[in-house]
């Protein structure tokens, strides 16, 4: 009777290497992936390092809207001494400020009591304003007074943003007096968050230019919006405002189109 011939089977060796070899096919697409979202992650981080200060604020600026989590420790390592230049730590406050990372606030905290530079301190402040509002408000009640004009206006204008329009004419003041710098930070301020509201009731005149983002407030642009800020109740309409989030984001993005708008029918009109 013969003898029934047991299956054949495949060499171990082969099986084994029919499964590293499916295995490799699978995850390659992912391996590349990764190896890509690294390279690109070491890149952003060299840019850092580049001897131009220019290209470094520029570096913070690219990171928007949401920065990677190495890139926030980077930049919260350079606001507390990894970086030298001033305008260079007030970008890296502006970036964490505009990307809300709430791990950024503890090293913002930081800046307002150490930093020498008061354009820093004020992106600082203006930067936790954004990100928390209400720890904002807190730190500013618990605020010891101001020690110079950059930190009078550092907190006026973190103040009005965070809600506490009370103070929003001191940033007309600020716009008047003070140096060079000053004016053109409080001036922005203004655009930001006095304007919006002088247009939503219909104060601001089309035949009023605005400046340039680096140019501060002339004294003719200052006497007009003196004139479409009297009487109005700023705490009142911002109030109003506060109940329907909705509506303030809406506003916010009709202002900014009637400001572009705004200004070619400016240039069209009145040749400036």
């Amino acid at each position: 009777m013969p003898t029934p011939s047991r299956p054949r089977t495949m060499p171990i060796a082969l099986v084994v290497g029919m499964f590293i070899g499916g295995w490799a096919l699978l995850i390659g697409p992912g391996r590349a992936a990764l190896s890509n979202a690294l390279a690109d992650r070491a890149a952003q981080l060299a840019r850092f390092d580049d001897p131009d200060p220019a290209a470094r604020k520029q570096a913070a600026w690219d990171q928007l809207p949401t920065p990677a989590p190495a890139v926030v420790e980077r930049m919260t390592a350079g606001l507390l001494g990894g970086e030298s230049d001033p305008d260079v730590r007030a970008a890296f406050a502006y970036t964490l400020g505009r990307a809300g990372d709430r791990s950024a606030v503890g090293a913002l905290e930081q800046v307002l009591d150490t930093d020498p530079a008061g354009l820093v301190r004020c992106e600082a402040w203006l930067a936790i304003a954004r990100i928390d509002p209400a720890h904002c408000r807190t730190l500013l009640a618990a605020a010891a007074a101001p020690r110079d004009a950059w930190d009078r206006l550092s907190q006026v204008q973190a103040a009005v943003a965070c809600g506490q329009t009370d103070s929003i004419r001191d940033l007309i003041d600020l716009a008047e007096g003070g140096r060079h710098e000053q004016r053109v930070v409080a001036g922005r301020a203004i655009v930001r968050q006095m304007l919006p509201l002088l247009d939503l009731v219909g104060r601001w005149p089309l035949s009023v230019s605005l400046p340039g983002s680096d140019e501060p407030w002339s004294p003719a642009q200052i006497a007009a919006l003196r004139q479409a800020s009297e009487g109005l109740d700023f705490v009142a309409l911002r109030r109003h405002l506060d109940l329907d989030p909705q509506a303030v984001a809406a506003c916010r993005h009709s202002v900014e189109r009637v400001y572009r708008g705004r200004a070619w029918l400016h240039r069209r009109l009145f040749g400036s």
